[in-house]
């Protein structure tokens, strides 16, 4: 190999050499050269192999991406040498760096096959995303020149976490796909982008804090929230951010006295029931029968019948009187209910009515 960095020419023969060995050589030569490793990167990506944004702005040689295009591009480099040595008789064919600025963007094989599935949020879903993050932290809407500034990086986010899936031949004649990249961003994304547009307005607030704190602060927000909904509480985002903020800036390692706040808070709403919601049990536990005559009688699917509806809270709070309501009484109030005459339950017990009516009258046997 020559001294000059960026040449391997002459004893540079992937196909029969140890492809690790190879691979190391050239990030080392592209290392050295002036354009630096990113030039290698540049050069993959422009003769069109897939590098995801990701992997390229890290400059990730230990990725999977960047793993497969190099193998590619070694693998078509010493094809294409050994049929030049072997049909032009040339002992000094192109350098490898040479052979895919040159030769392997203009070859008519592509390399392997890429599909792209990305996830694109709307602009006017944006928009209103942000005019509510912006209201509700920052007590403003949001300006025109930050929607663009906002939908043009949350576009940049979205666009980096397309999954890539790359399909390439295998050595039995078959093909092998490996997929990467998460499609959808998560909340935290969404959230820690919206915070960095609002800027300094919200620099020490509630919501900073939480998201300084990390996947660890996010997770504890949605927990006193769920807390919050089994014990019969109603808590919005902004009431859980700043309980969960006021217990970081006091150095708090769990949410245990925000639970006890609101087992406190619970007990004084449900006072006919404070003696027996504990930390042990709550409403969720103290509804589910209720939860249950309820889907049973007015057939409603679960997922629609919560601790917080109007039906089970009636049930729970029972005017006011100790304990809960009885469930003989619950039934008498739900067929009470509108929904009720809709049923089929409800159908069947009048066609019963009529039929002991008819019978009593002698008029069906």
């Amino acid at each position: 190999m020559k001294d000059k960095p960026g040449q391997l020419v002459n004893d540079y023969a992937p196909s029969t050499s140890n492809f690790d060995g190879v691979r190391k050589r050239v990030i080392e030569d592209s290392i050295k050269s002036p354009r630096g490793l990113k030039g290698l990167f540049d050069d993959l990506r422009g003769a069109g192999l897939r590098i995801p944004q990701v992997d390229y702005d890290r400059l990730d040689t230990t990725s999977t991406s960047f793993g497969q295009a190099l193998a590619y591009a070694l693998q078509k480099h010493t094809k294409t040498m050994v049929n030049d040595l072997e049909q032009n008789k040339n002992i000094n064919p192109k350098s490898f760096f040479k052979f895919v600025q040159e030769d392997l963007k203009d070859s008519s094989i592509t390399g392997p096959k890429v599909s792209y599935d990305e996830f694109v949020t709307k602009v006017d879903e944006a928009e209103s995303d942000l005019n509510r993050f912006f209201i509700e932290y920052v007590g403003r809407g949001a300006t025109d020149e930050e929607q663009k500034k906002y939908y043009k990086q949350l576009r940049a986010l979205e666009k980096k976490n397309a999954q890539v899936t790359t399909t390439k031949e295998t050595d039995s004649g078959g093909t092998s796909q490996v997929t990467t990249g998460e499609f959808r961003l998560d909340a935290e994304d969404i959230l820690q982008l919206q915070r960095n547009i609002a800027g300094k307005a919200l620099d020490g607030s509630d919501i900073d804090v939480i998201l300084k704190g990390g996947s660890k602060a996010a997770q504890d927000v949605n927990n006193v929230l769920a807390y919050a909904k089994s014990y019969g509480v109603t808590l919005s985002n902004k009431d859980a951010l700043r309980y969960v903020s006021s217990g970081l800036k006091n150095n708090e390692k769990d949410t245990k006295a925000i639970q006890a706040k609101l087992l406190a808070v619970s007990k004084a709403t449900y006072s006919n029931l404070s003696d027996v919601l504990s930390e042990n049990v709550d409403l969720d536990d103290l509804s589910a029968n209720y939860k249950y005559t309820m889907r049973q009688i007015l057939e409603i699917p679960e997922a629609q019948i919560d601790t917080l509806n109007p039906t089970i809270q009636l049930a729970l709070k029972n005017n006011g009187n100790k304990g809960a309501m009885n469930l003989t009484d619950f039934e008498r109030v739900l067929k009470q209910d509108p929904r009720w005459g809709n049923t089929s339950n409800a159908l069947e017990t009048a066609a019963g009515y009529a039929n002991s009516i008819l019978r009593n009258f002698g008029l069906i046997a």
